[in-house]
């Protein structure tokens, strides 16, 4: 679609800019925008013939290495060099947050947004020949895509993809057994305990037959485990079996062996990407208020961010760090998002972004977060900023001591050749930090035994699923339920188009009349069943605080 100089805005969409602080000319100005392709690595000496290709001068871009910009109007997909993979189209900006993850030879990596695929294909190009990188998406359509791009440029031979929920994926990196025979003597396995051969697009019979039995009962569900789509030679998989591919690991293991870097690049309302915004015009503007203007679908987005963060926090190793980005250009899904994490995780900081100085962006509303926008950075919005576990450090390696026969010296003179007796090994020292075992629900379990309700001093319990809110007080001598109310209630939601926020709100109203007509003038324990406070939690404790029942 050839870009418009006067797109025409919905009021709705006008006035959602205007309570986030977008200035709305980002989306008229369409024609100053460039169009962006990566450079395969490798391809510098035939630029004038691709070039000559497309039709089109190739204007490098400074400030990111194999990155060129052309006109908006050039299309390359039906460029001989763009169908030989010498050239792929990704934004610069969505260059920059790849970058912002200083990928180093070995490192093993974890996209847990990773459709469509432009920039694992990034990730897998600076990796080269060593590491590996683990691909997870909840779309199974666009992760084939992903795919589709993978084999085209024939970057996969490293990488795995999963279709799973990035929020819950707990599945650590392999290390790649070359050798098939010392692999089945290490895990004690016979040959035919292996189930991973090398990948085929056609799944074994045995798996294909399994599957049309449980479609013809009607009992087809979604898998427990997350789907293995696609995997490399040397991926770690080939040689595997599913035990070992899927097994469980503890907190401990996966600071020793999780992912070095970790790219999260979350689902949000696209409302920075000027080229998604002008799709609207001819999907629709009702569309439009439905993705993007719709309350509860971008408080929604906001929890699933925030779960996105988390969980990909906690894949980190030891000295690993992770870049959150979105395309959005509201602070509810970038800077609060980042806010309310740090918060949570009392040992996250946010590092520096190395190589950020000569970049064409803005400082967030946070210190050390950056923000491309179309009219600064002449690239789609972006928000990025990188976190890492303060209490998680780098090994600290002492000086050799030469160890002769059991007995020690002094530090070796590193200028001294050192004879065959003498054995020369580091000391480490590691900096793990004291993380809590427990999970939430045992812990709530042990705390409802301390904190029982009485009569006239129940406990408040609250529960928060996907969606919804529920609250019950109860009475833990007489085991009566005094009070339950939801967020699902038709009394609740009695005026139309009220949010699940706002439902929230009048639930710890009505909470409060109940308590005031029992009689109640406080409560034994606040039993929050181990949620993390989300907007709807928060909603309601300002309707109970207000009445002084709860203190913020």
């Amino acid at each position: 679609m050839e870009a418009t100089a006067n797109l025409p805005l919905p009021d709705a969409f006008l006035q959602f800019l205007n309570r986030n602080g977008i200035d709305p000319s980002i989306y008229t100005a369409t024609d100053v925008l460039p169009r962006y392709v990566r450079l395969k690595p490798g391809c510098e000496e035939q630029i004038e013939v691709i070039k000559a290709d497309i039709r089109c001068t190739l204007e490098k871009v400074e400030w990111l290495p194999n990155f060129y910009l052309l006109p908006p109007h050039i299309q390359i997909a039906g460029s001989k060099s763009y169908q030989e993979g010498k050239i792929y189209g990704i934004d610069a900006a969505s260059g920059a947050a790849v970058s912002a993850l200083n990928i180093s030879t070995g490192d093993h990596v974890l996209d847990l947004c990773a459709a469509p695929g432009a920039k694992i294909c990034m990730i897998l190009e600076l990796l080269g020949n060593s590491g590996s990188v683990t691909g997870v998406d909840v779309a199974r359509h666009r992760l084939a895509a992903c795919r589709t791009l993978l084999q085209k440029y024939s970057l996969g031979d490293h990488c795995r993809l999963f279709v799973a929920d990035g929020a819950e994926f707990s599945l650590i990196p392999i290390h790649v057994h070359s050798d098939i025979k010392s692999l089945n003597k290490e895990l004690g396995l016979k040959g035919g305990e292996l189930l991973y051969k090398e990948w085929t697009s056609r799944k074994p019979w045995k798996e294909r037959k399994k599957a049309s039995k449980e479609q013809a009962k009607g009992s087809l569900q979604l898998k427990q485990d997350p789907e293995l789509i696609y995997y490399g030679q040397r991926s770690g998989v080939v040689g595997l079996s599913k035990t070992e591919l899927f097994k469980t690991v503890s907190t401990h293991d996966i600071s020793q062996y999780g992912y070095d870097k970790v790219l999260v690049d979350a689902e949000c309302t696209h409302d920075g990407s000027i080229k998604h915004i002008q799709k609207f015009e001819n999907w629709g503007w009702s569309t439009l208020e439905r993705r993007v203007l719709d309350a509860e679908r971008t408080d929604e987005l906001t929890v699933l961010q925030f779960r996105l963060l988390t969980n990909g926090f906690k894949l980190l190793k030891v000295g690993g760090y992770l870049v959150y980005s979105t395309c959005s250009l509201t602070s509810a899904q970038n800077e609060d998002v980042v806010e309310k994490f740090l918060a949570v995780n009392l040992c996250a900081e946010l590092l520096e972004i190395d190589g950020s100085q000569c970049w064409p962006c803005k400082s967030g509303r946070i210190p050390k977060t950056l923000r491309f926008d179309p009219l600064t950075s002449r690239t789609s919005g972006l928000f990025v900023a990188k976190p890492t576990d303060r209490f998680k450090k780098q090994p600290i390696f002492l000086l050799p001591r030469q160890v002769v026969t059991g007995s020690l010296t002094a530090p070796a003179d590193h200028s001294i050749s050192q004879t065959p007796a003498v054995n020369s090994k580091p000391w480490v020292i590691e900096a793990i930090a004291r993380t809590r075992i427990e999970s939430p629900k045992v812990r709530n379990r042990r705390l409802q035994k301390k904190y029982n309700g009485t009569p006239k001093k129940p406990r408040l319990s609250v529960f928060c699923s996907g969606k919804q809110l529920y609250a019950m007080l109860v009475d833990d001598q007489n085991k009566k339920c005094l009070f339950y109310g939801s967020t699902l209630q038709q009394s609740v939601r009695s005026t139309p188009g009220c949010t699940t926020i706002e439902a929230a709100q009048r639930v710890g109203e009505e909470l409060v009349k109940i308590c005031l007509d029992l009689g109640i003038d406080e409560i034994s324990s606040y039993d929050r069943n181990g949620f993390s406070r989300g907007a709807r939690m928060e909603a309601f404790e300002i309707a109970l605080s207000g009445h002084g029942f709860l203190f913020r």
